[in-house]
């Protein structure tokens, strides 16, 4: 009886004599390299990510251990001063720079009302004498009533007023002649700030 075949006698494993695919000990040889390459390439990427990682943890743990260290210094020192601190001596510190903030602005807010009245007596002219005063000294304003032996004495009177640097400025009012003959005027000076103060 014939026989029908019905695979070609090209793959034919029996005749060929060898199965299926050929494995040689060079292509395992070429595989295992290749494998070796590359995989040892990725290991040691891996071993150098983890050294590194390795160094930074012990690098960050010493430090932290380097600073609770300063930090236990600090704190002994800082009780240590604490304990030579003299607690009366910087309460009397305090209330002595209350008082002293206390007298400067007594100081800074006295009206040294003598230093209008030593102004006017430097700038009265002869001739002219001052008979009536007031006045509010913590502004720096007041109105003196002037009379004069004639209107030339009271117009150089108001030029020395005028003229005076410590005088920021005057107005005059009511000019006439009084019931004794005199020249009389209201003159109203306001003085610059800081004479009254110092």
């Amino acid at each position: 009886m014939n026989d029908i075949k019905l695979m070609p006698d090209k793959y034919d494993k029996k005749k060929s004599g060898h199965s299926g695919m050929k494995i040689s000990m060079e292509s395992v040889s070429n595989l295992t390299e290749n494998l070796t390459s590359k995989g040892g390439f990725w290991f040691g990427l891996t071993l150098a990510f983890l050294a590194v990682a390795v160094l930074l943890s012990l690098g960050l743990w010493g430090y932290k251990i380097t600073l609770v260290e300063e930090e236990e210094s600090l704190i002994q020192k800082m009780d240590e001063l604490a304990g030579q601190r003299d607690l009366d001596f910087e309460n009397n510190l305090i209330d002595l720079k209350k008082k002293i903030d206390g007298l400067k602005n007594i100081l800074s807010s006295r009206v040294y009302s003598s230093a209008a009245f030593t102004l006017l007596e430097e700038l009265v002219v002869p001739g002219v004498h001052f008979t009536e005063f007031r006045g509010d000294l913590s502004t720096g304003k007041m109105v003196i009533r002037a009379e004069g032996n004639s209107f030339s004495d009271l117009d150089k009177q108001i030029v020395v007023f005028e003229e005076n640097e410590n005088i920021k400025g005057i107005s005059v009012s009511s000019v006439g002649i009084g019931e004794t003959g005199r020249v009389g005027s209201e003159i109203e000076i306001e003085l610059k700030p800081g004479i009254l103060y110092e």
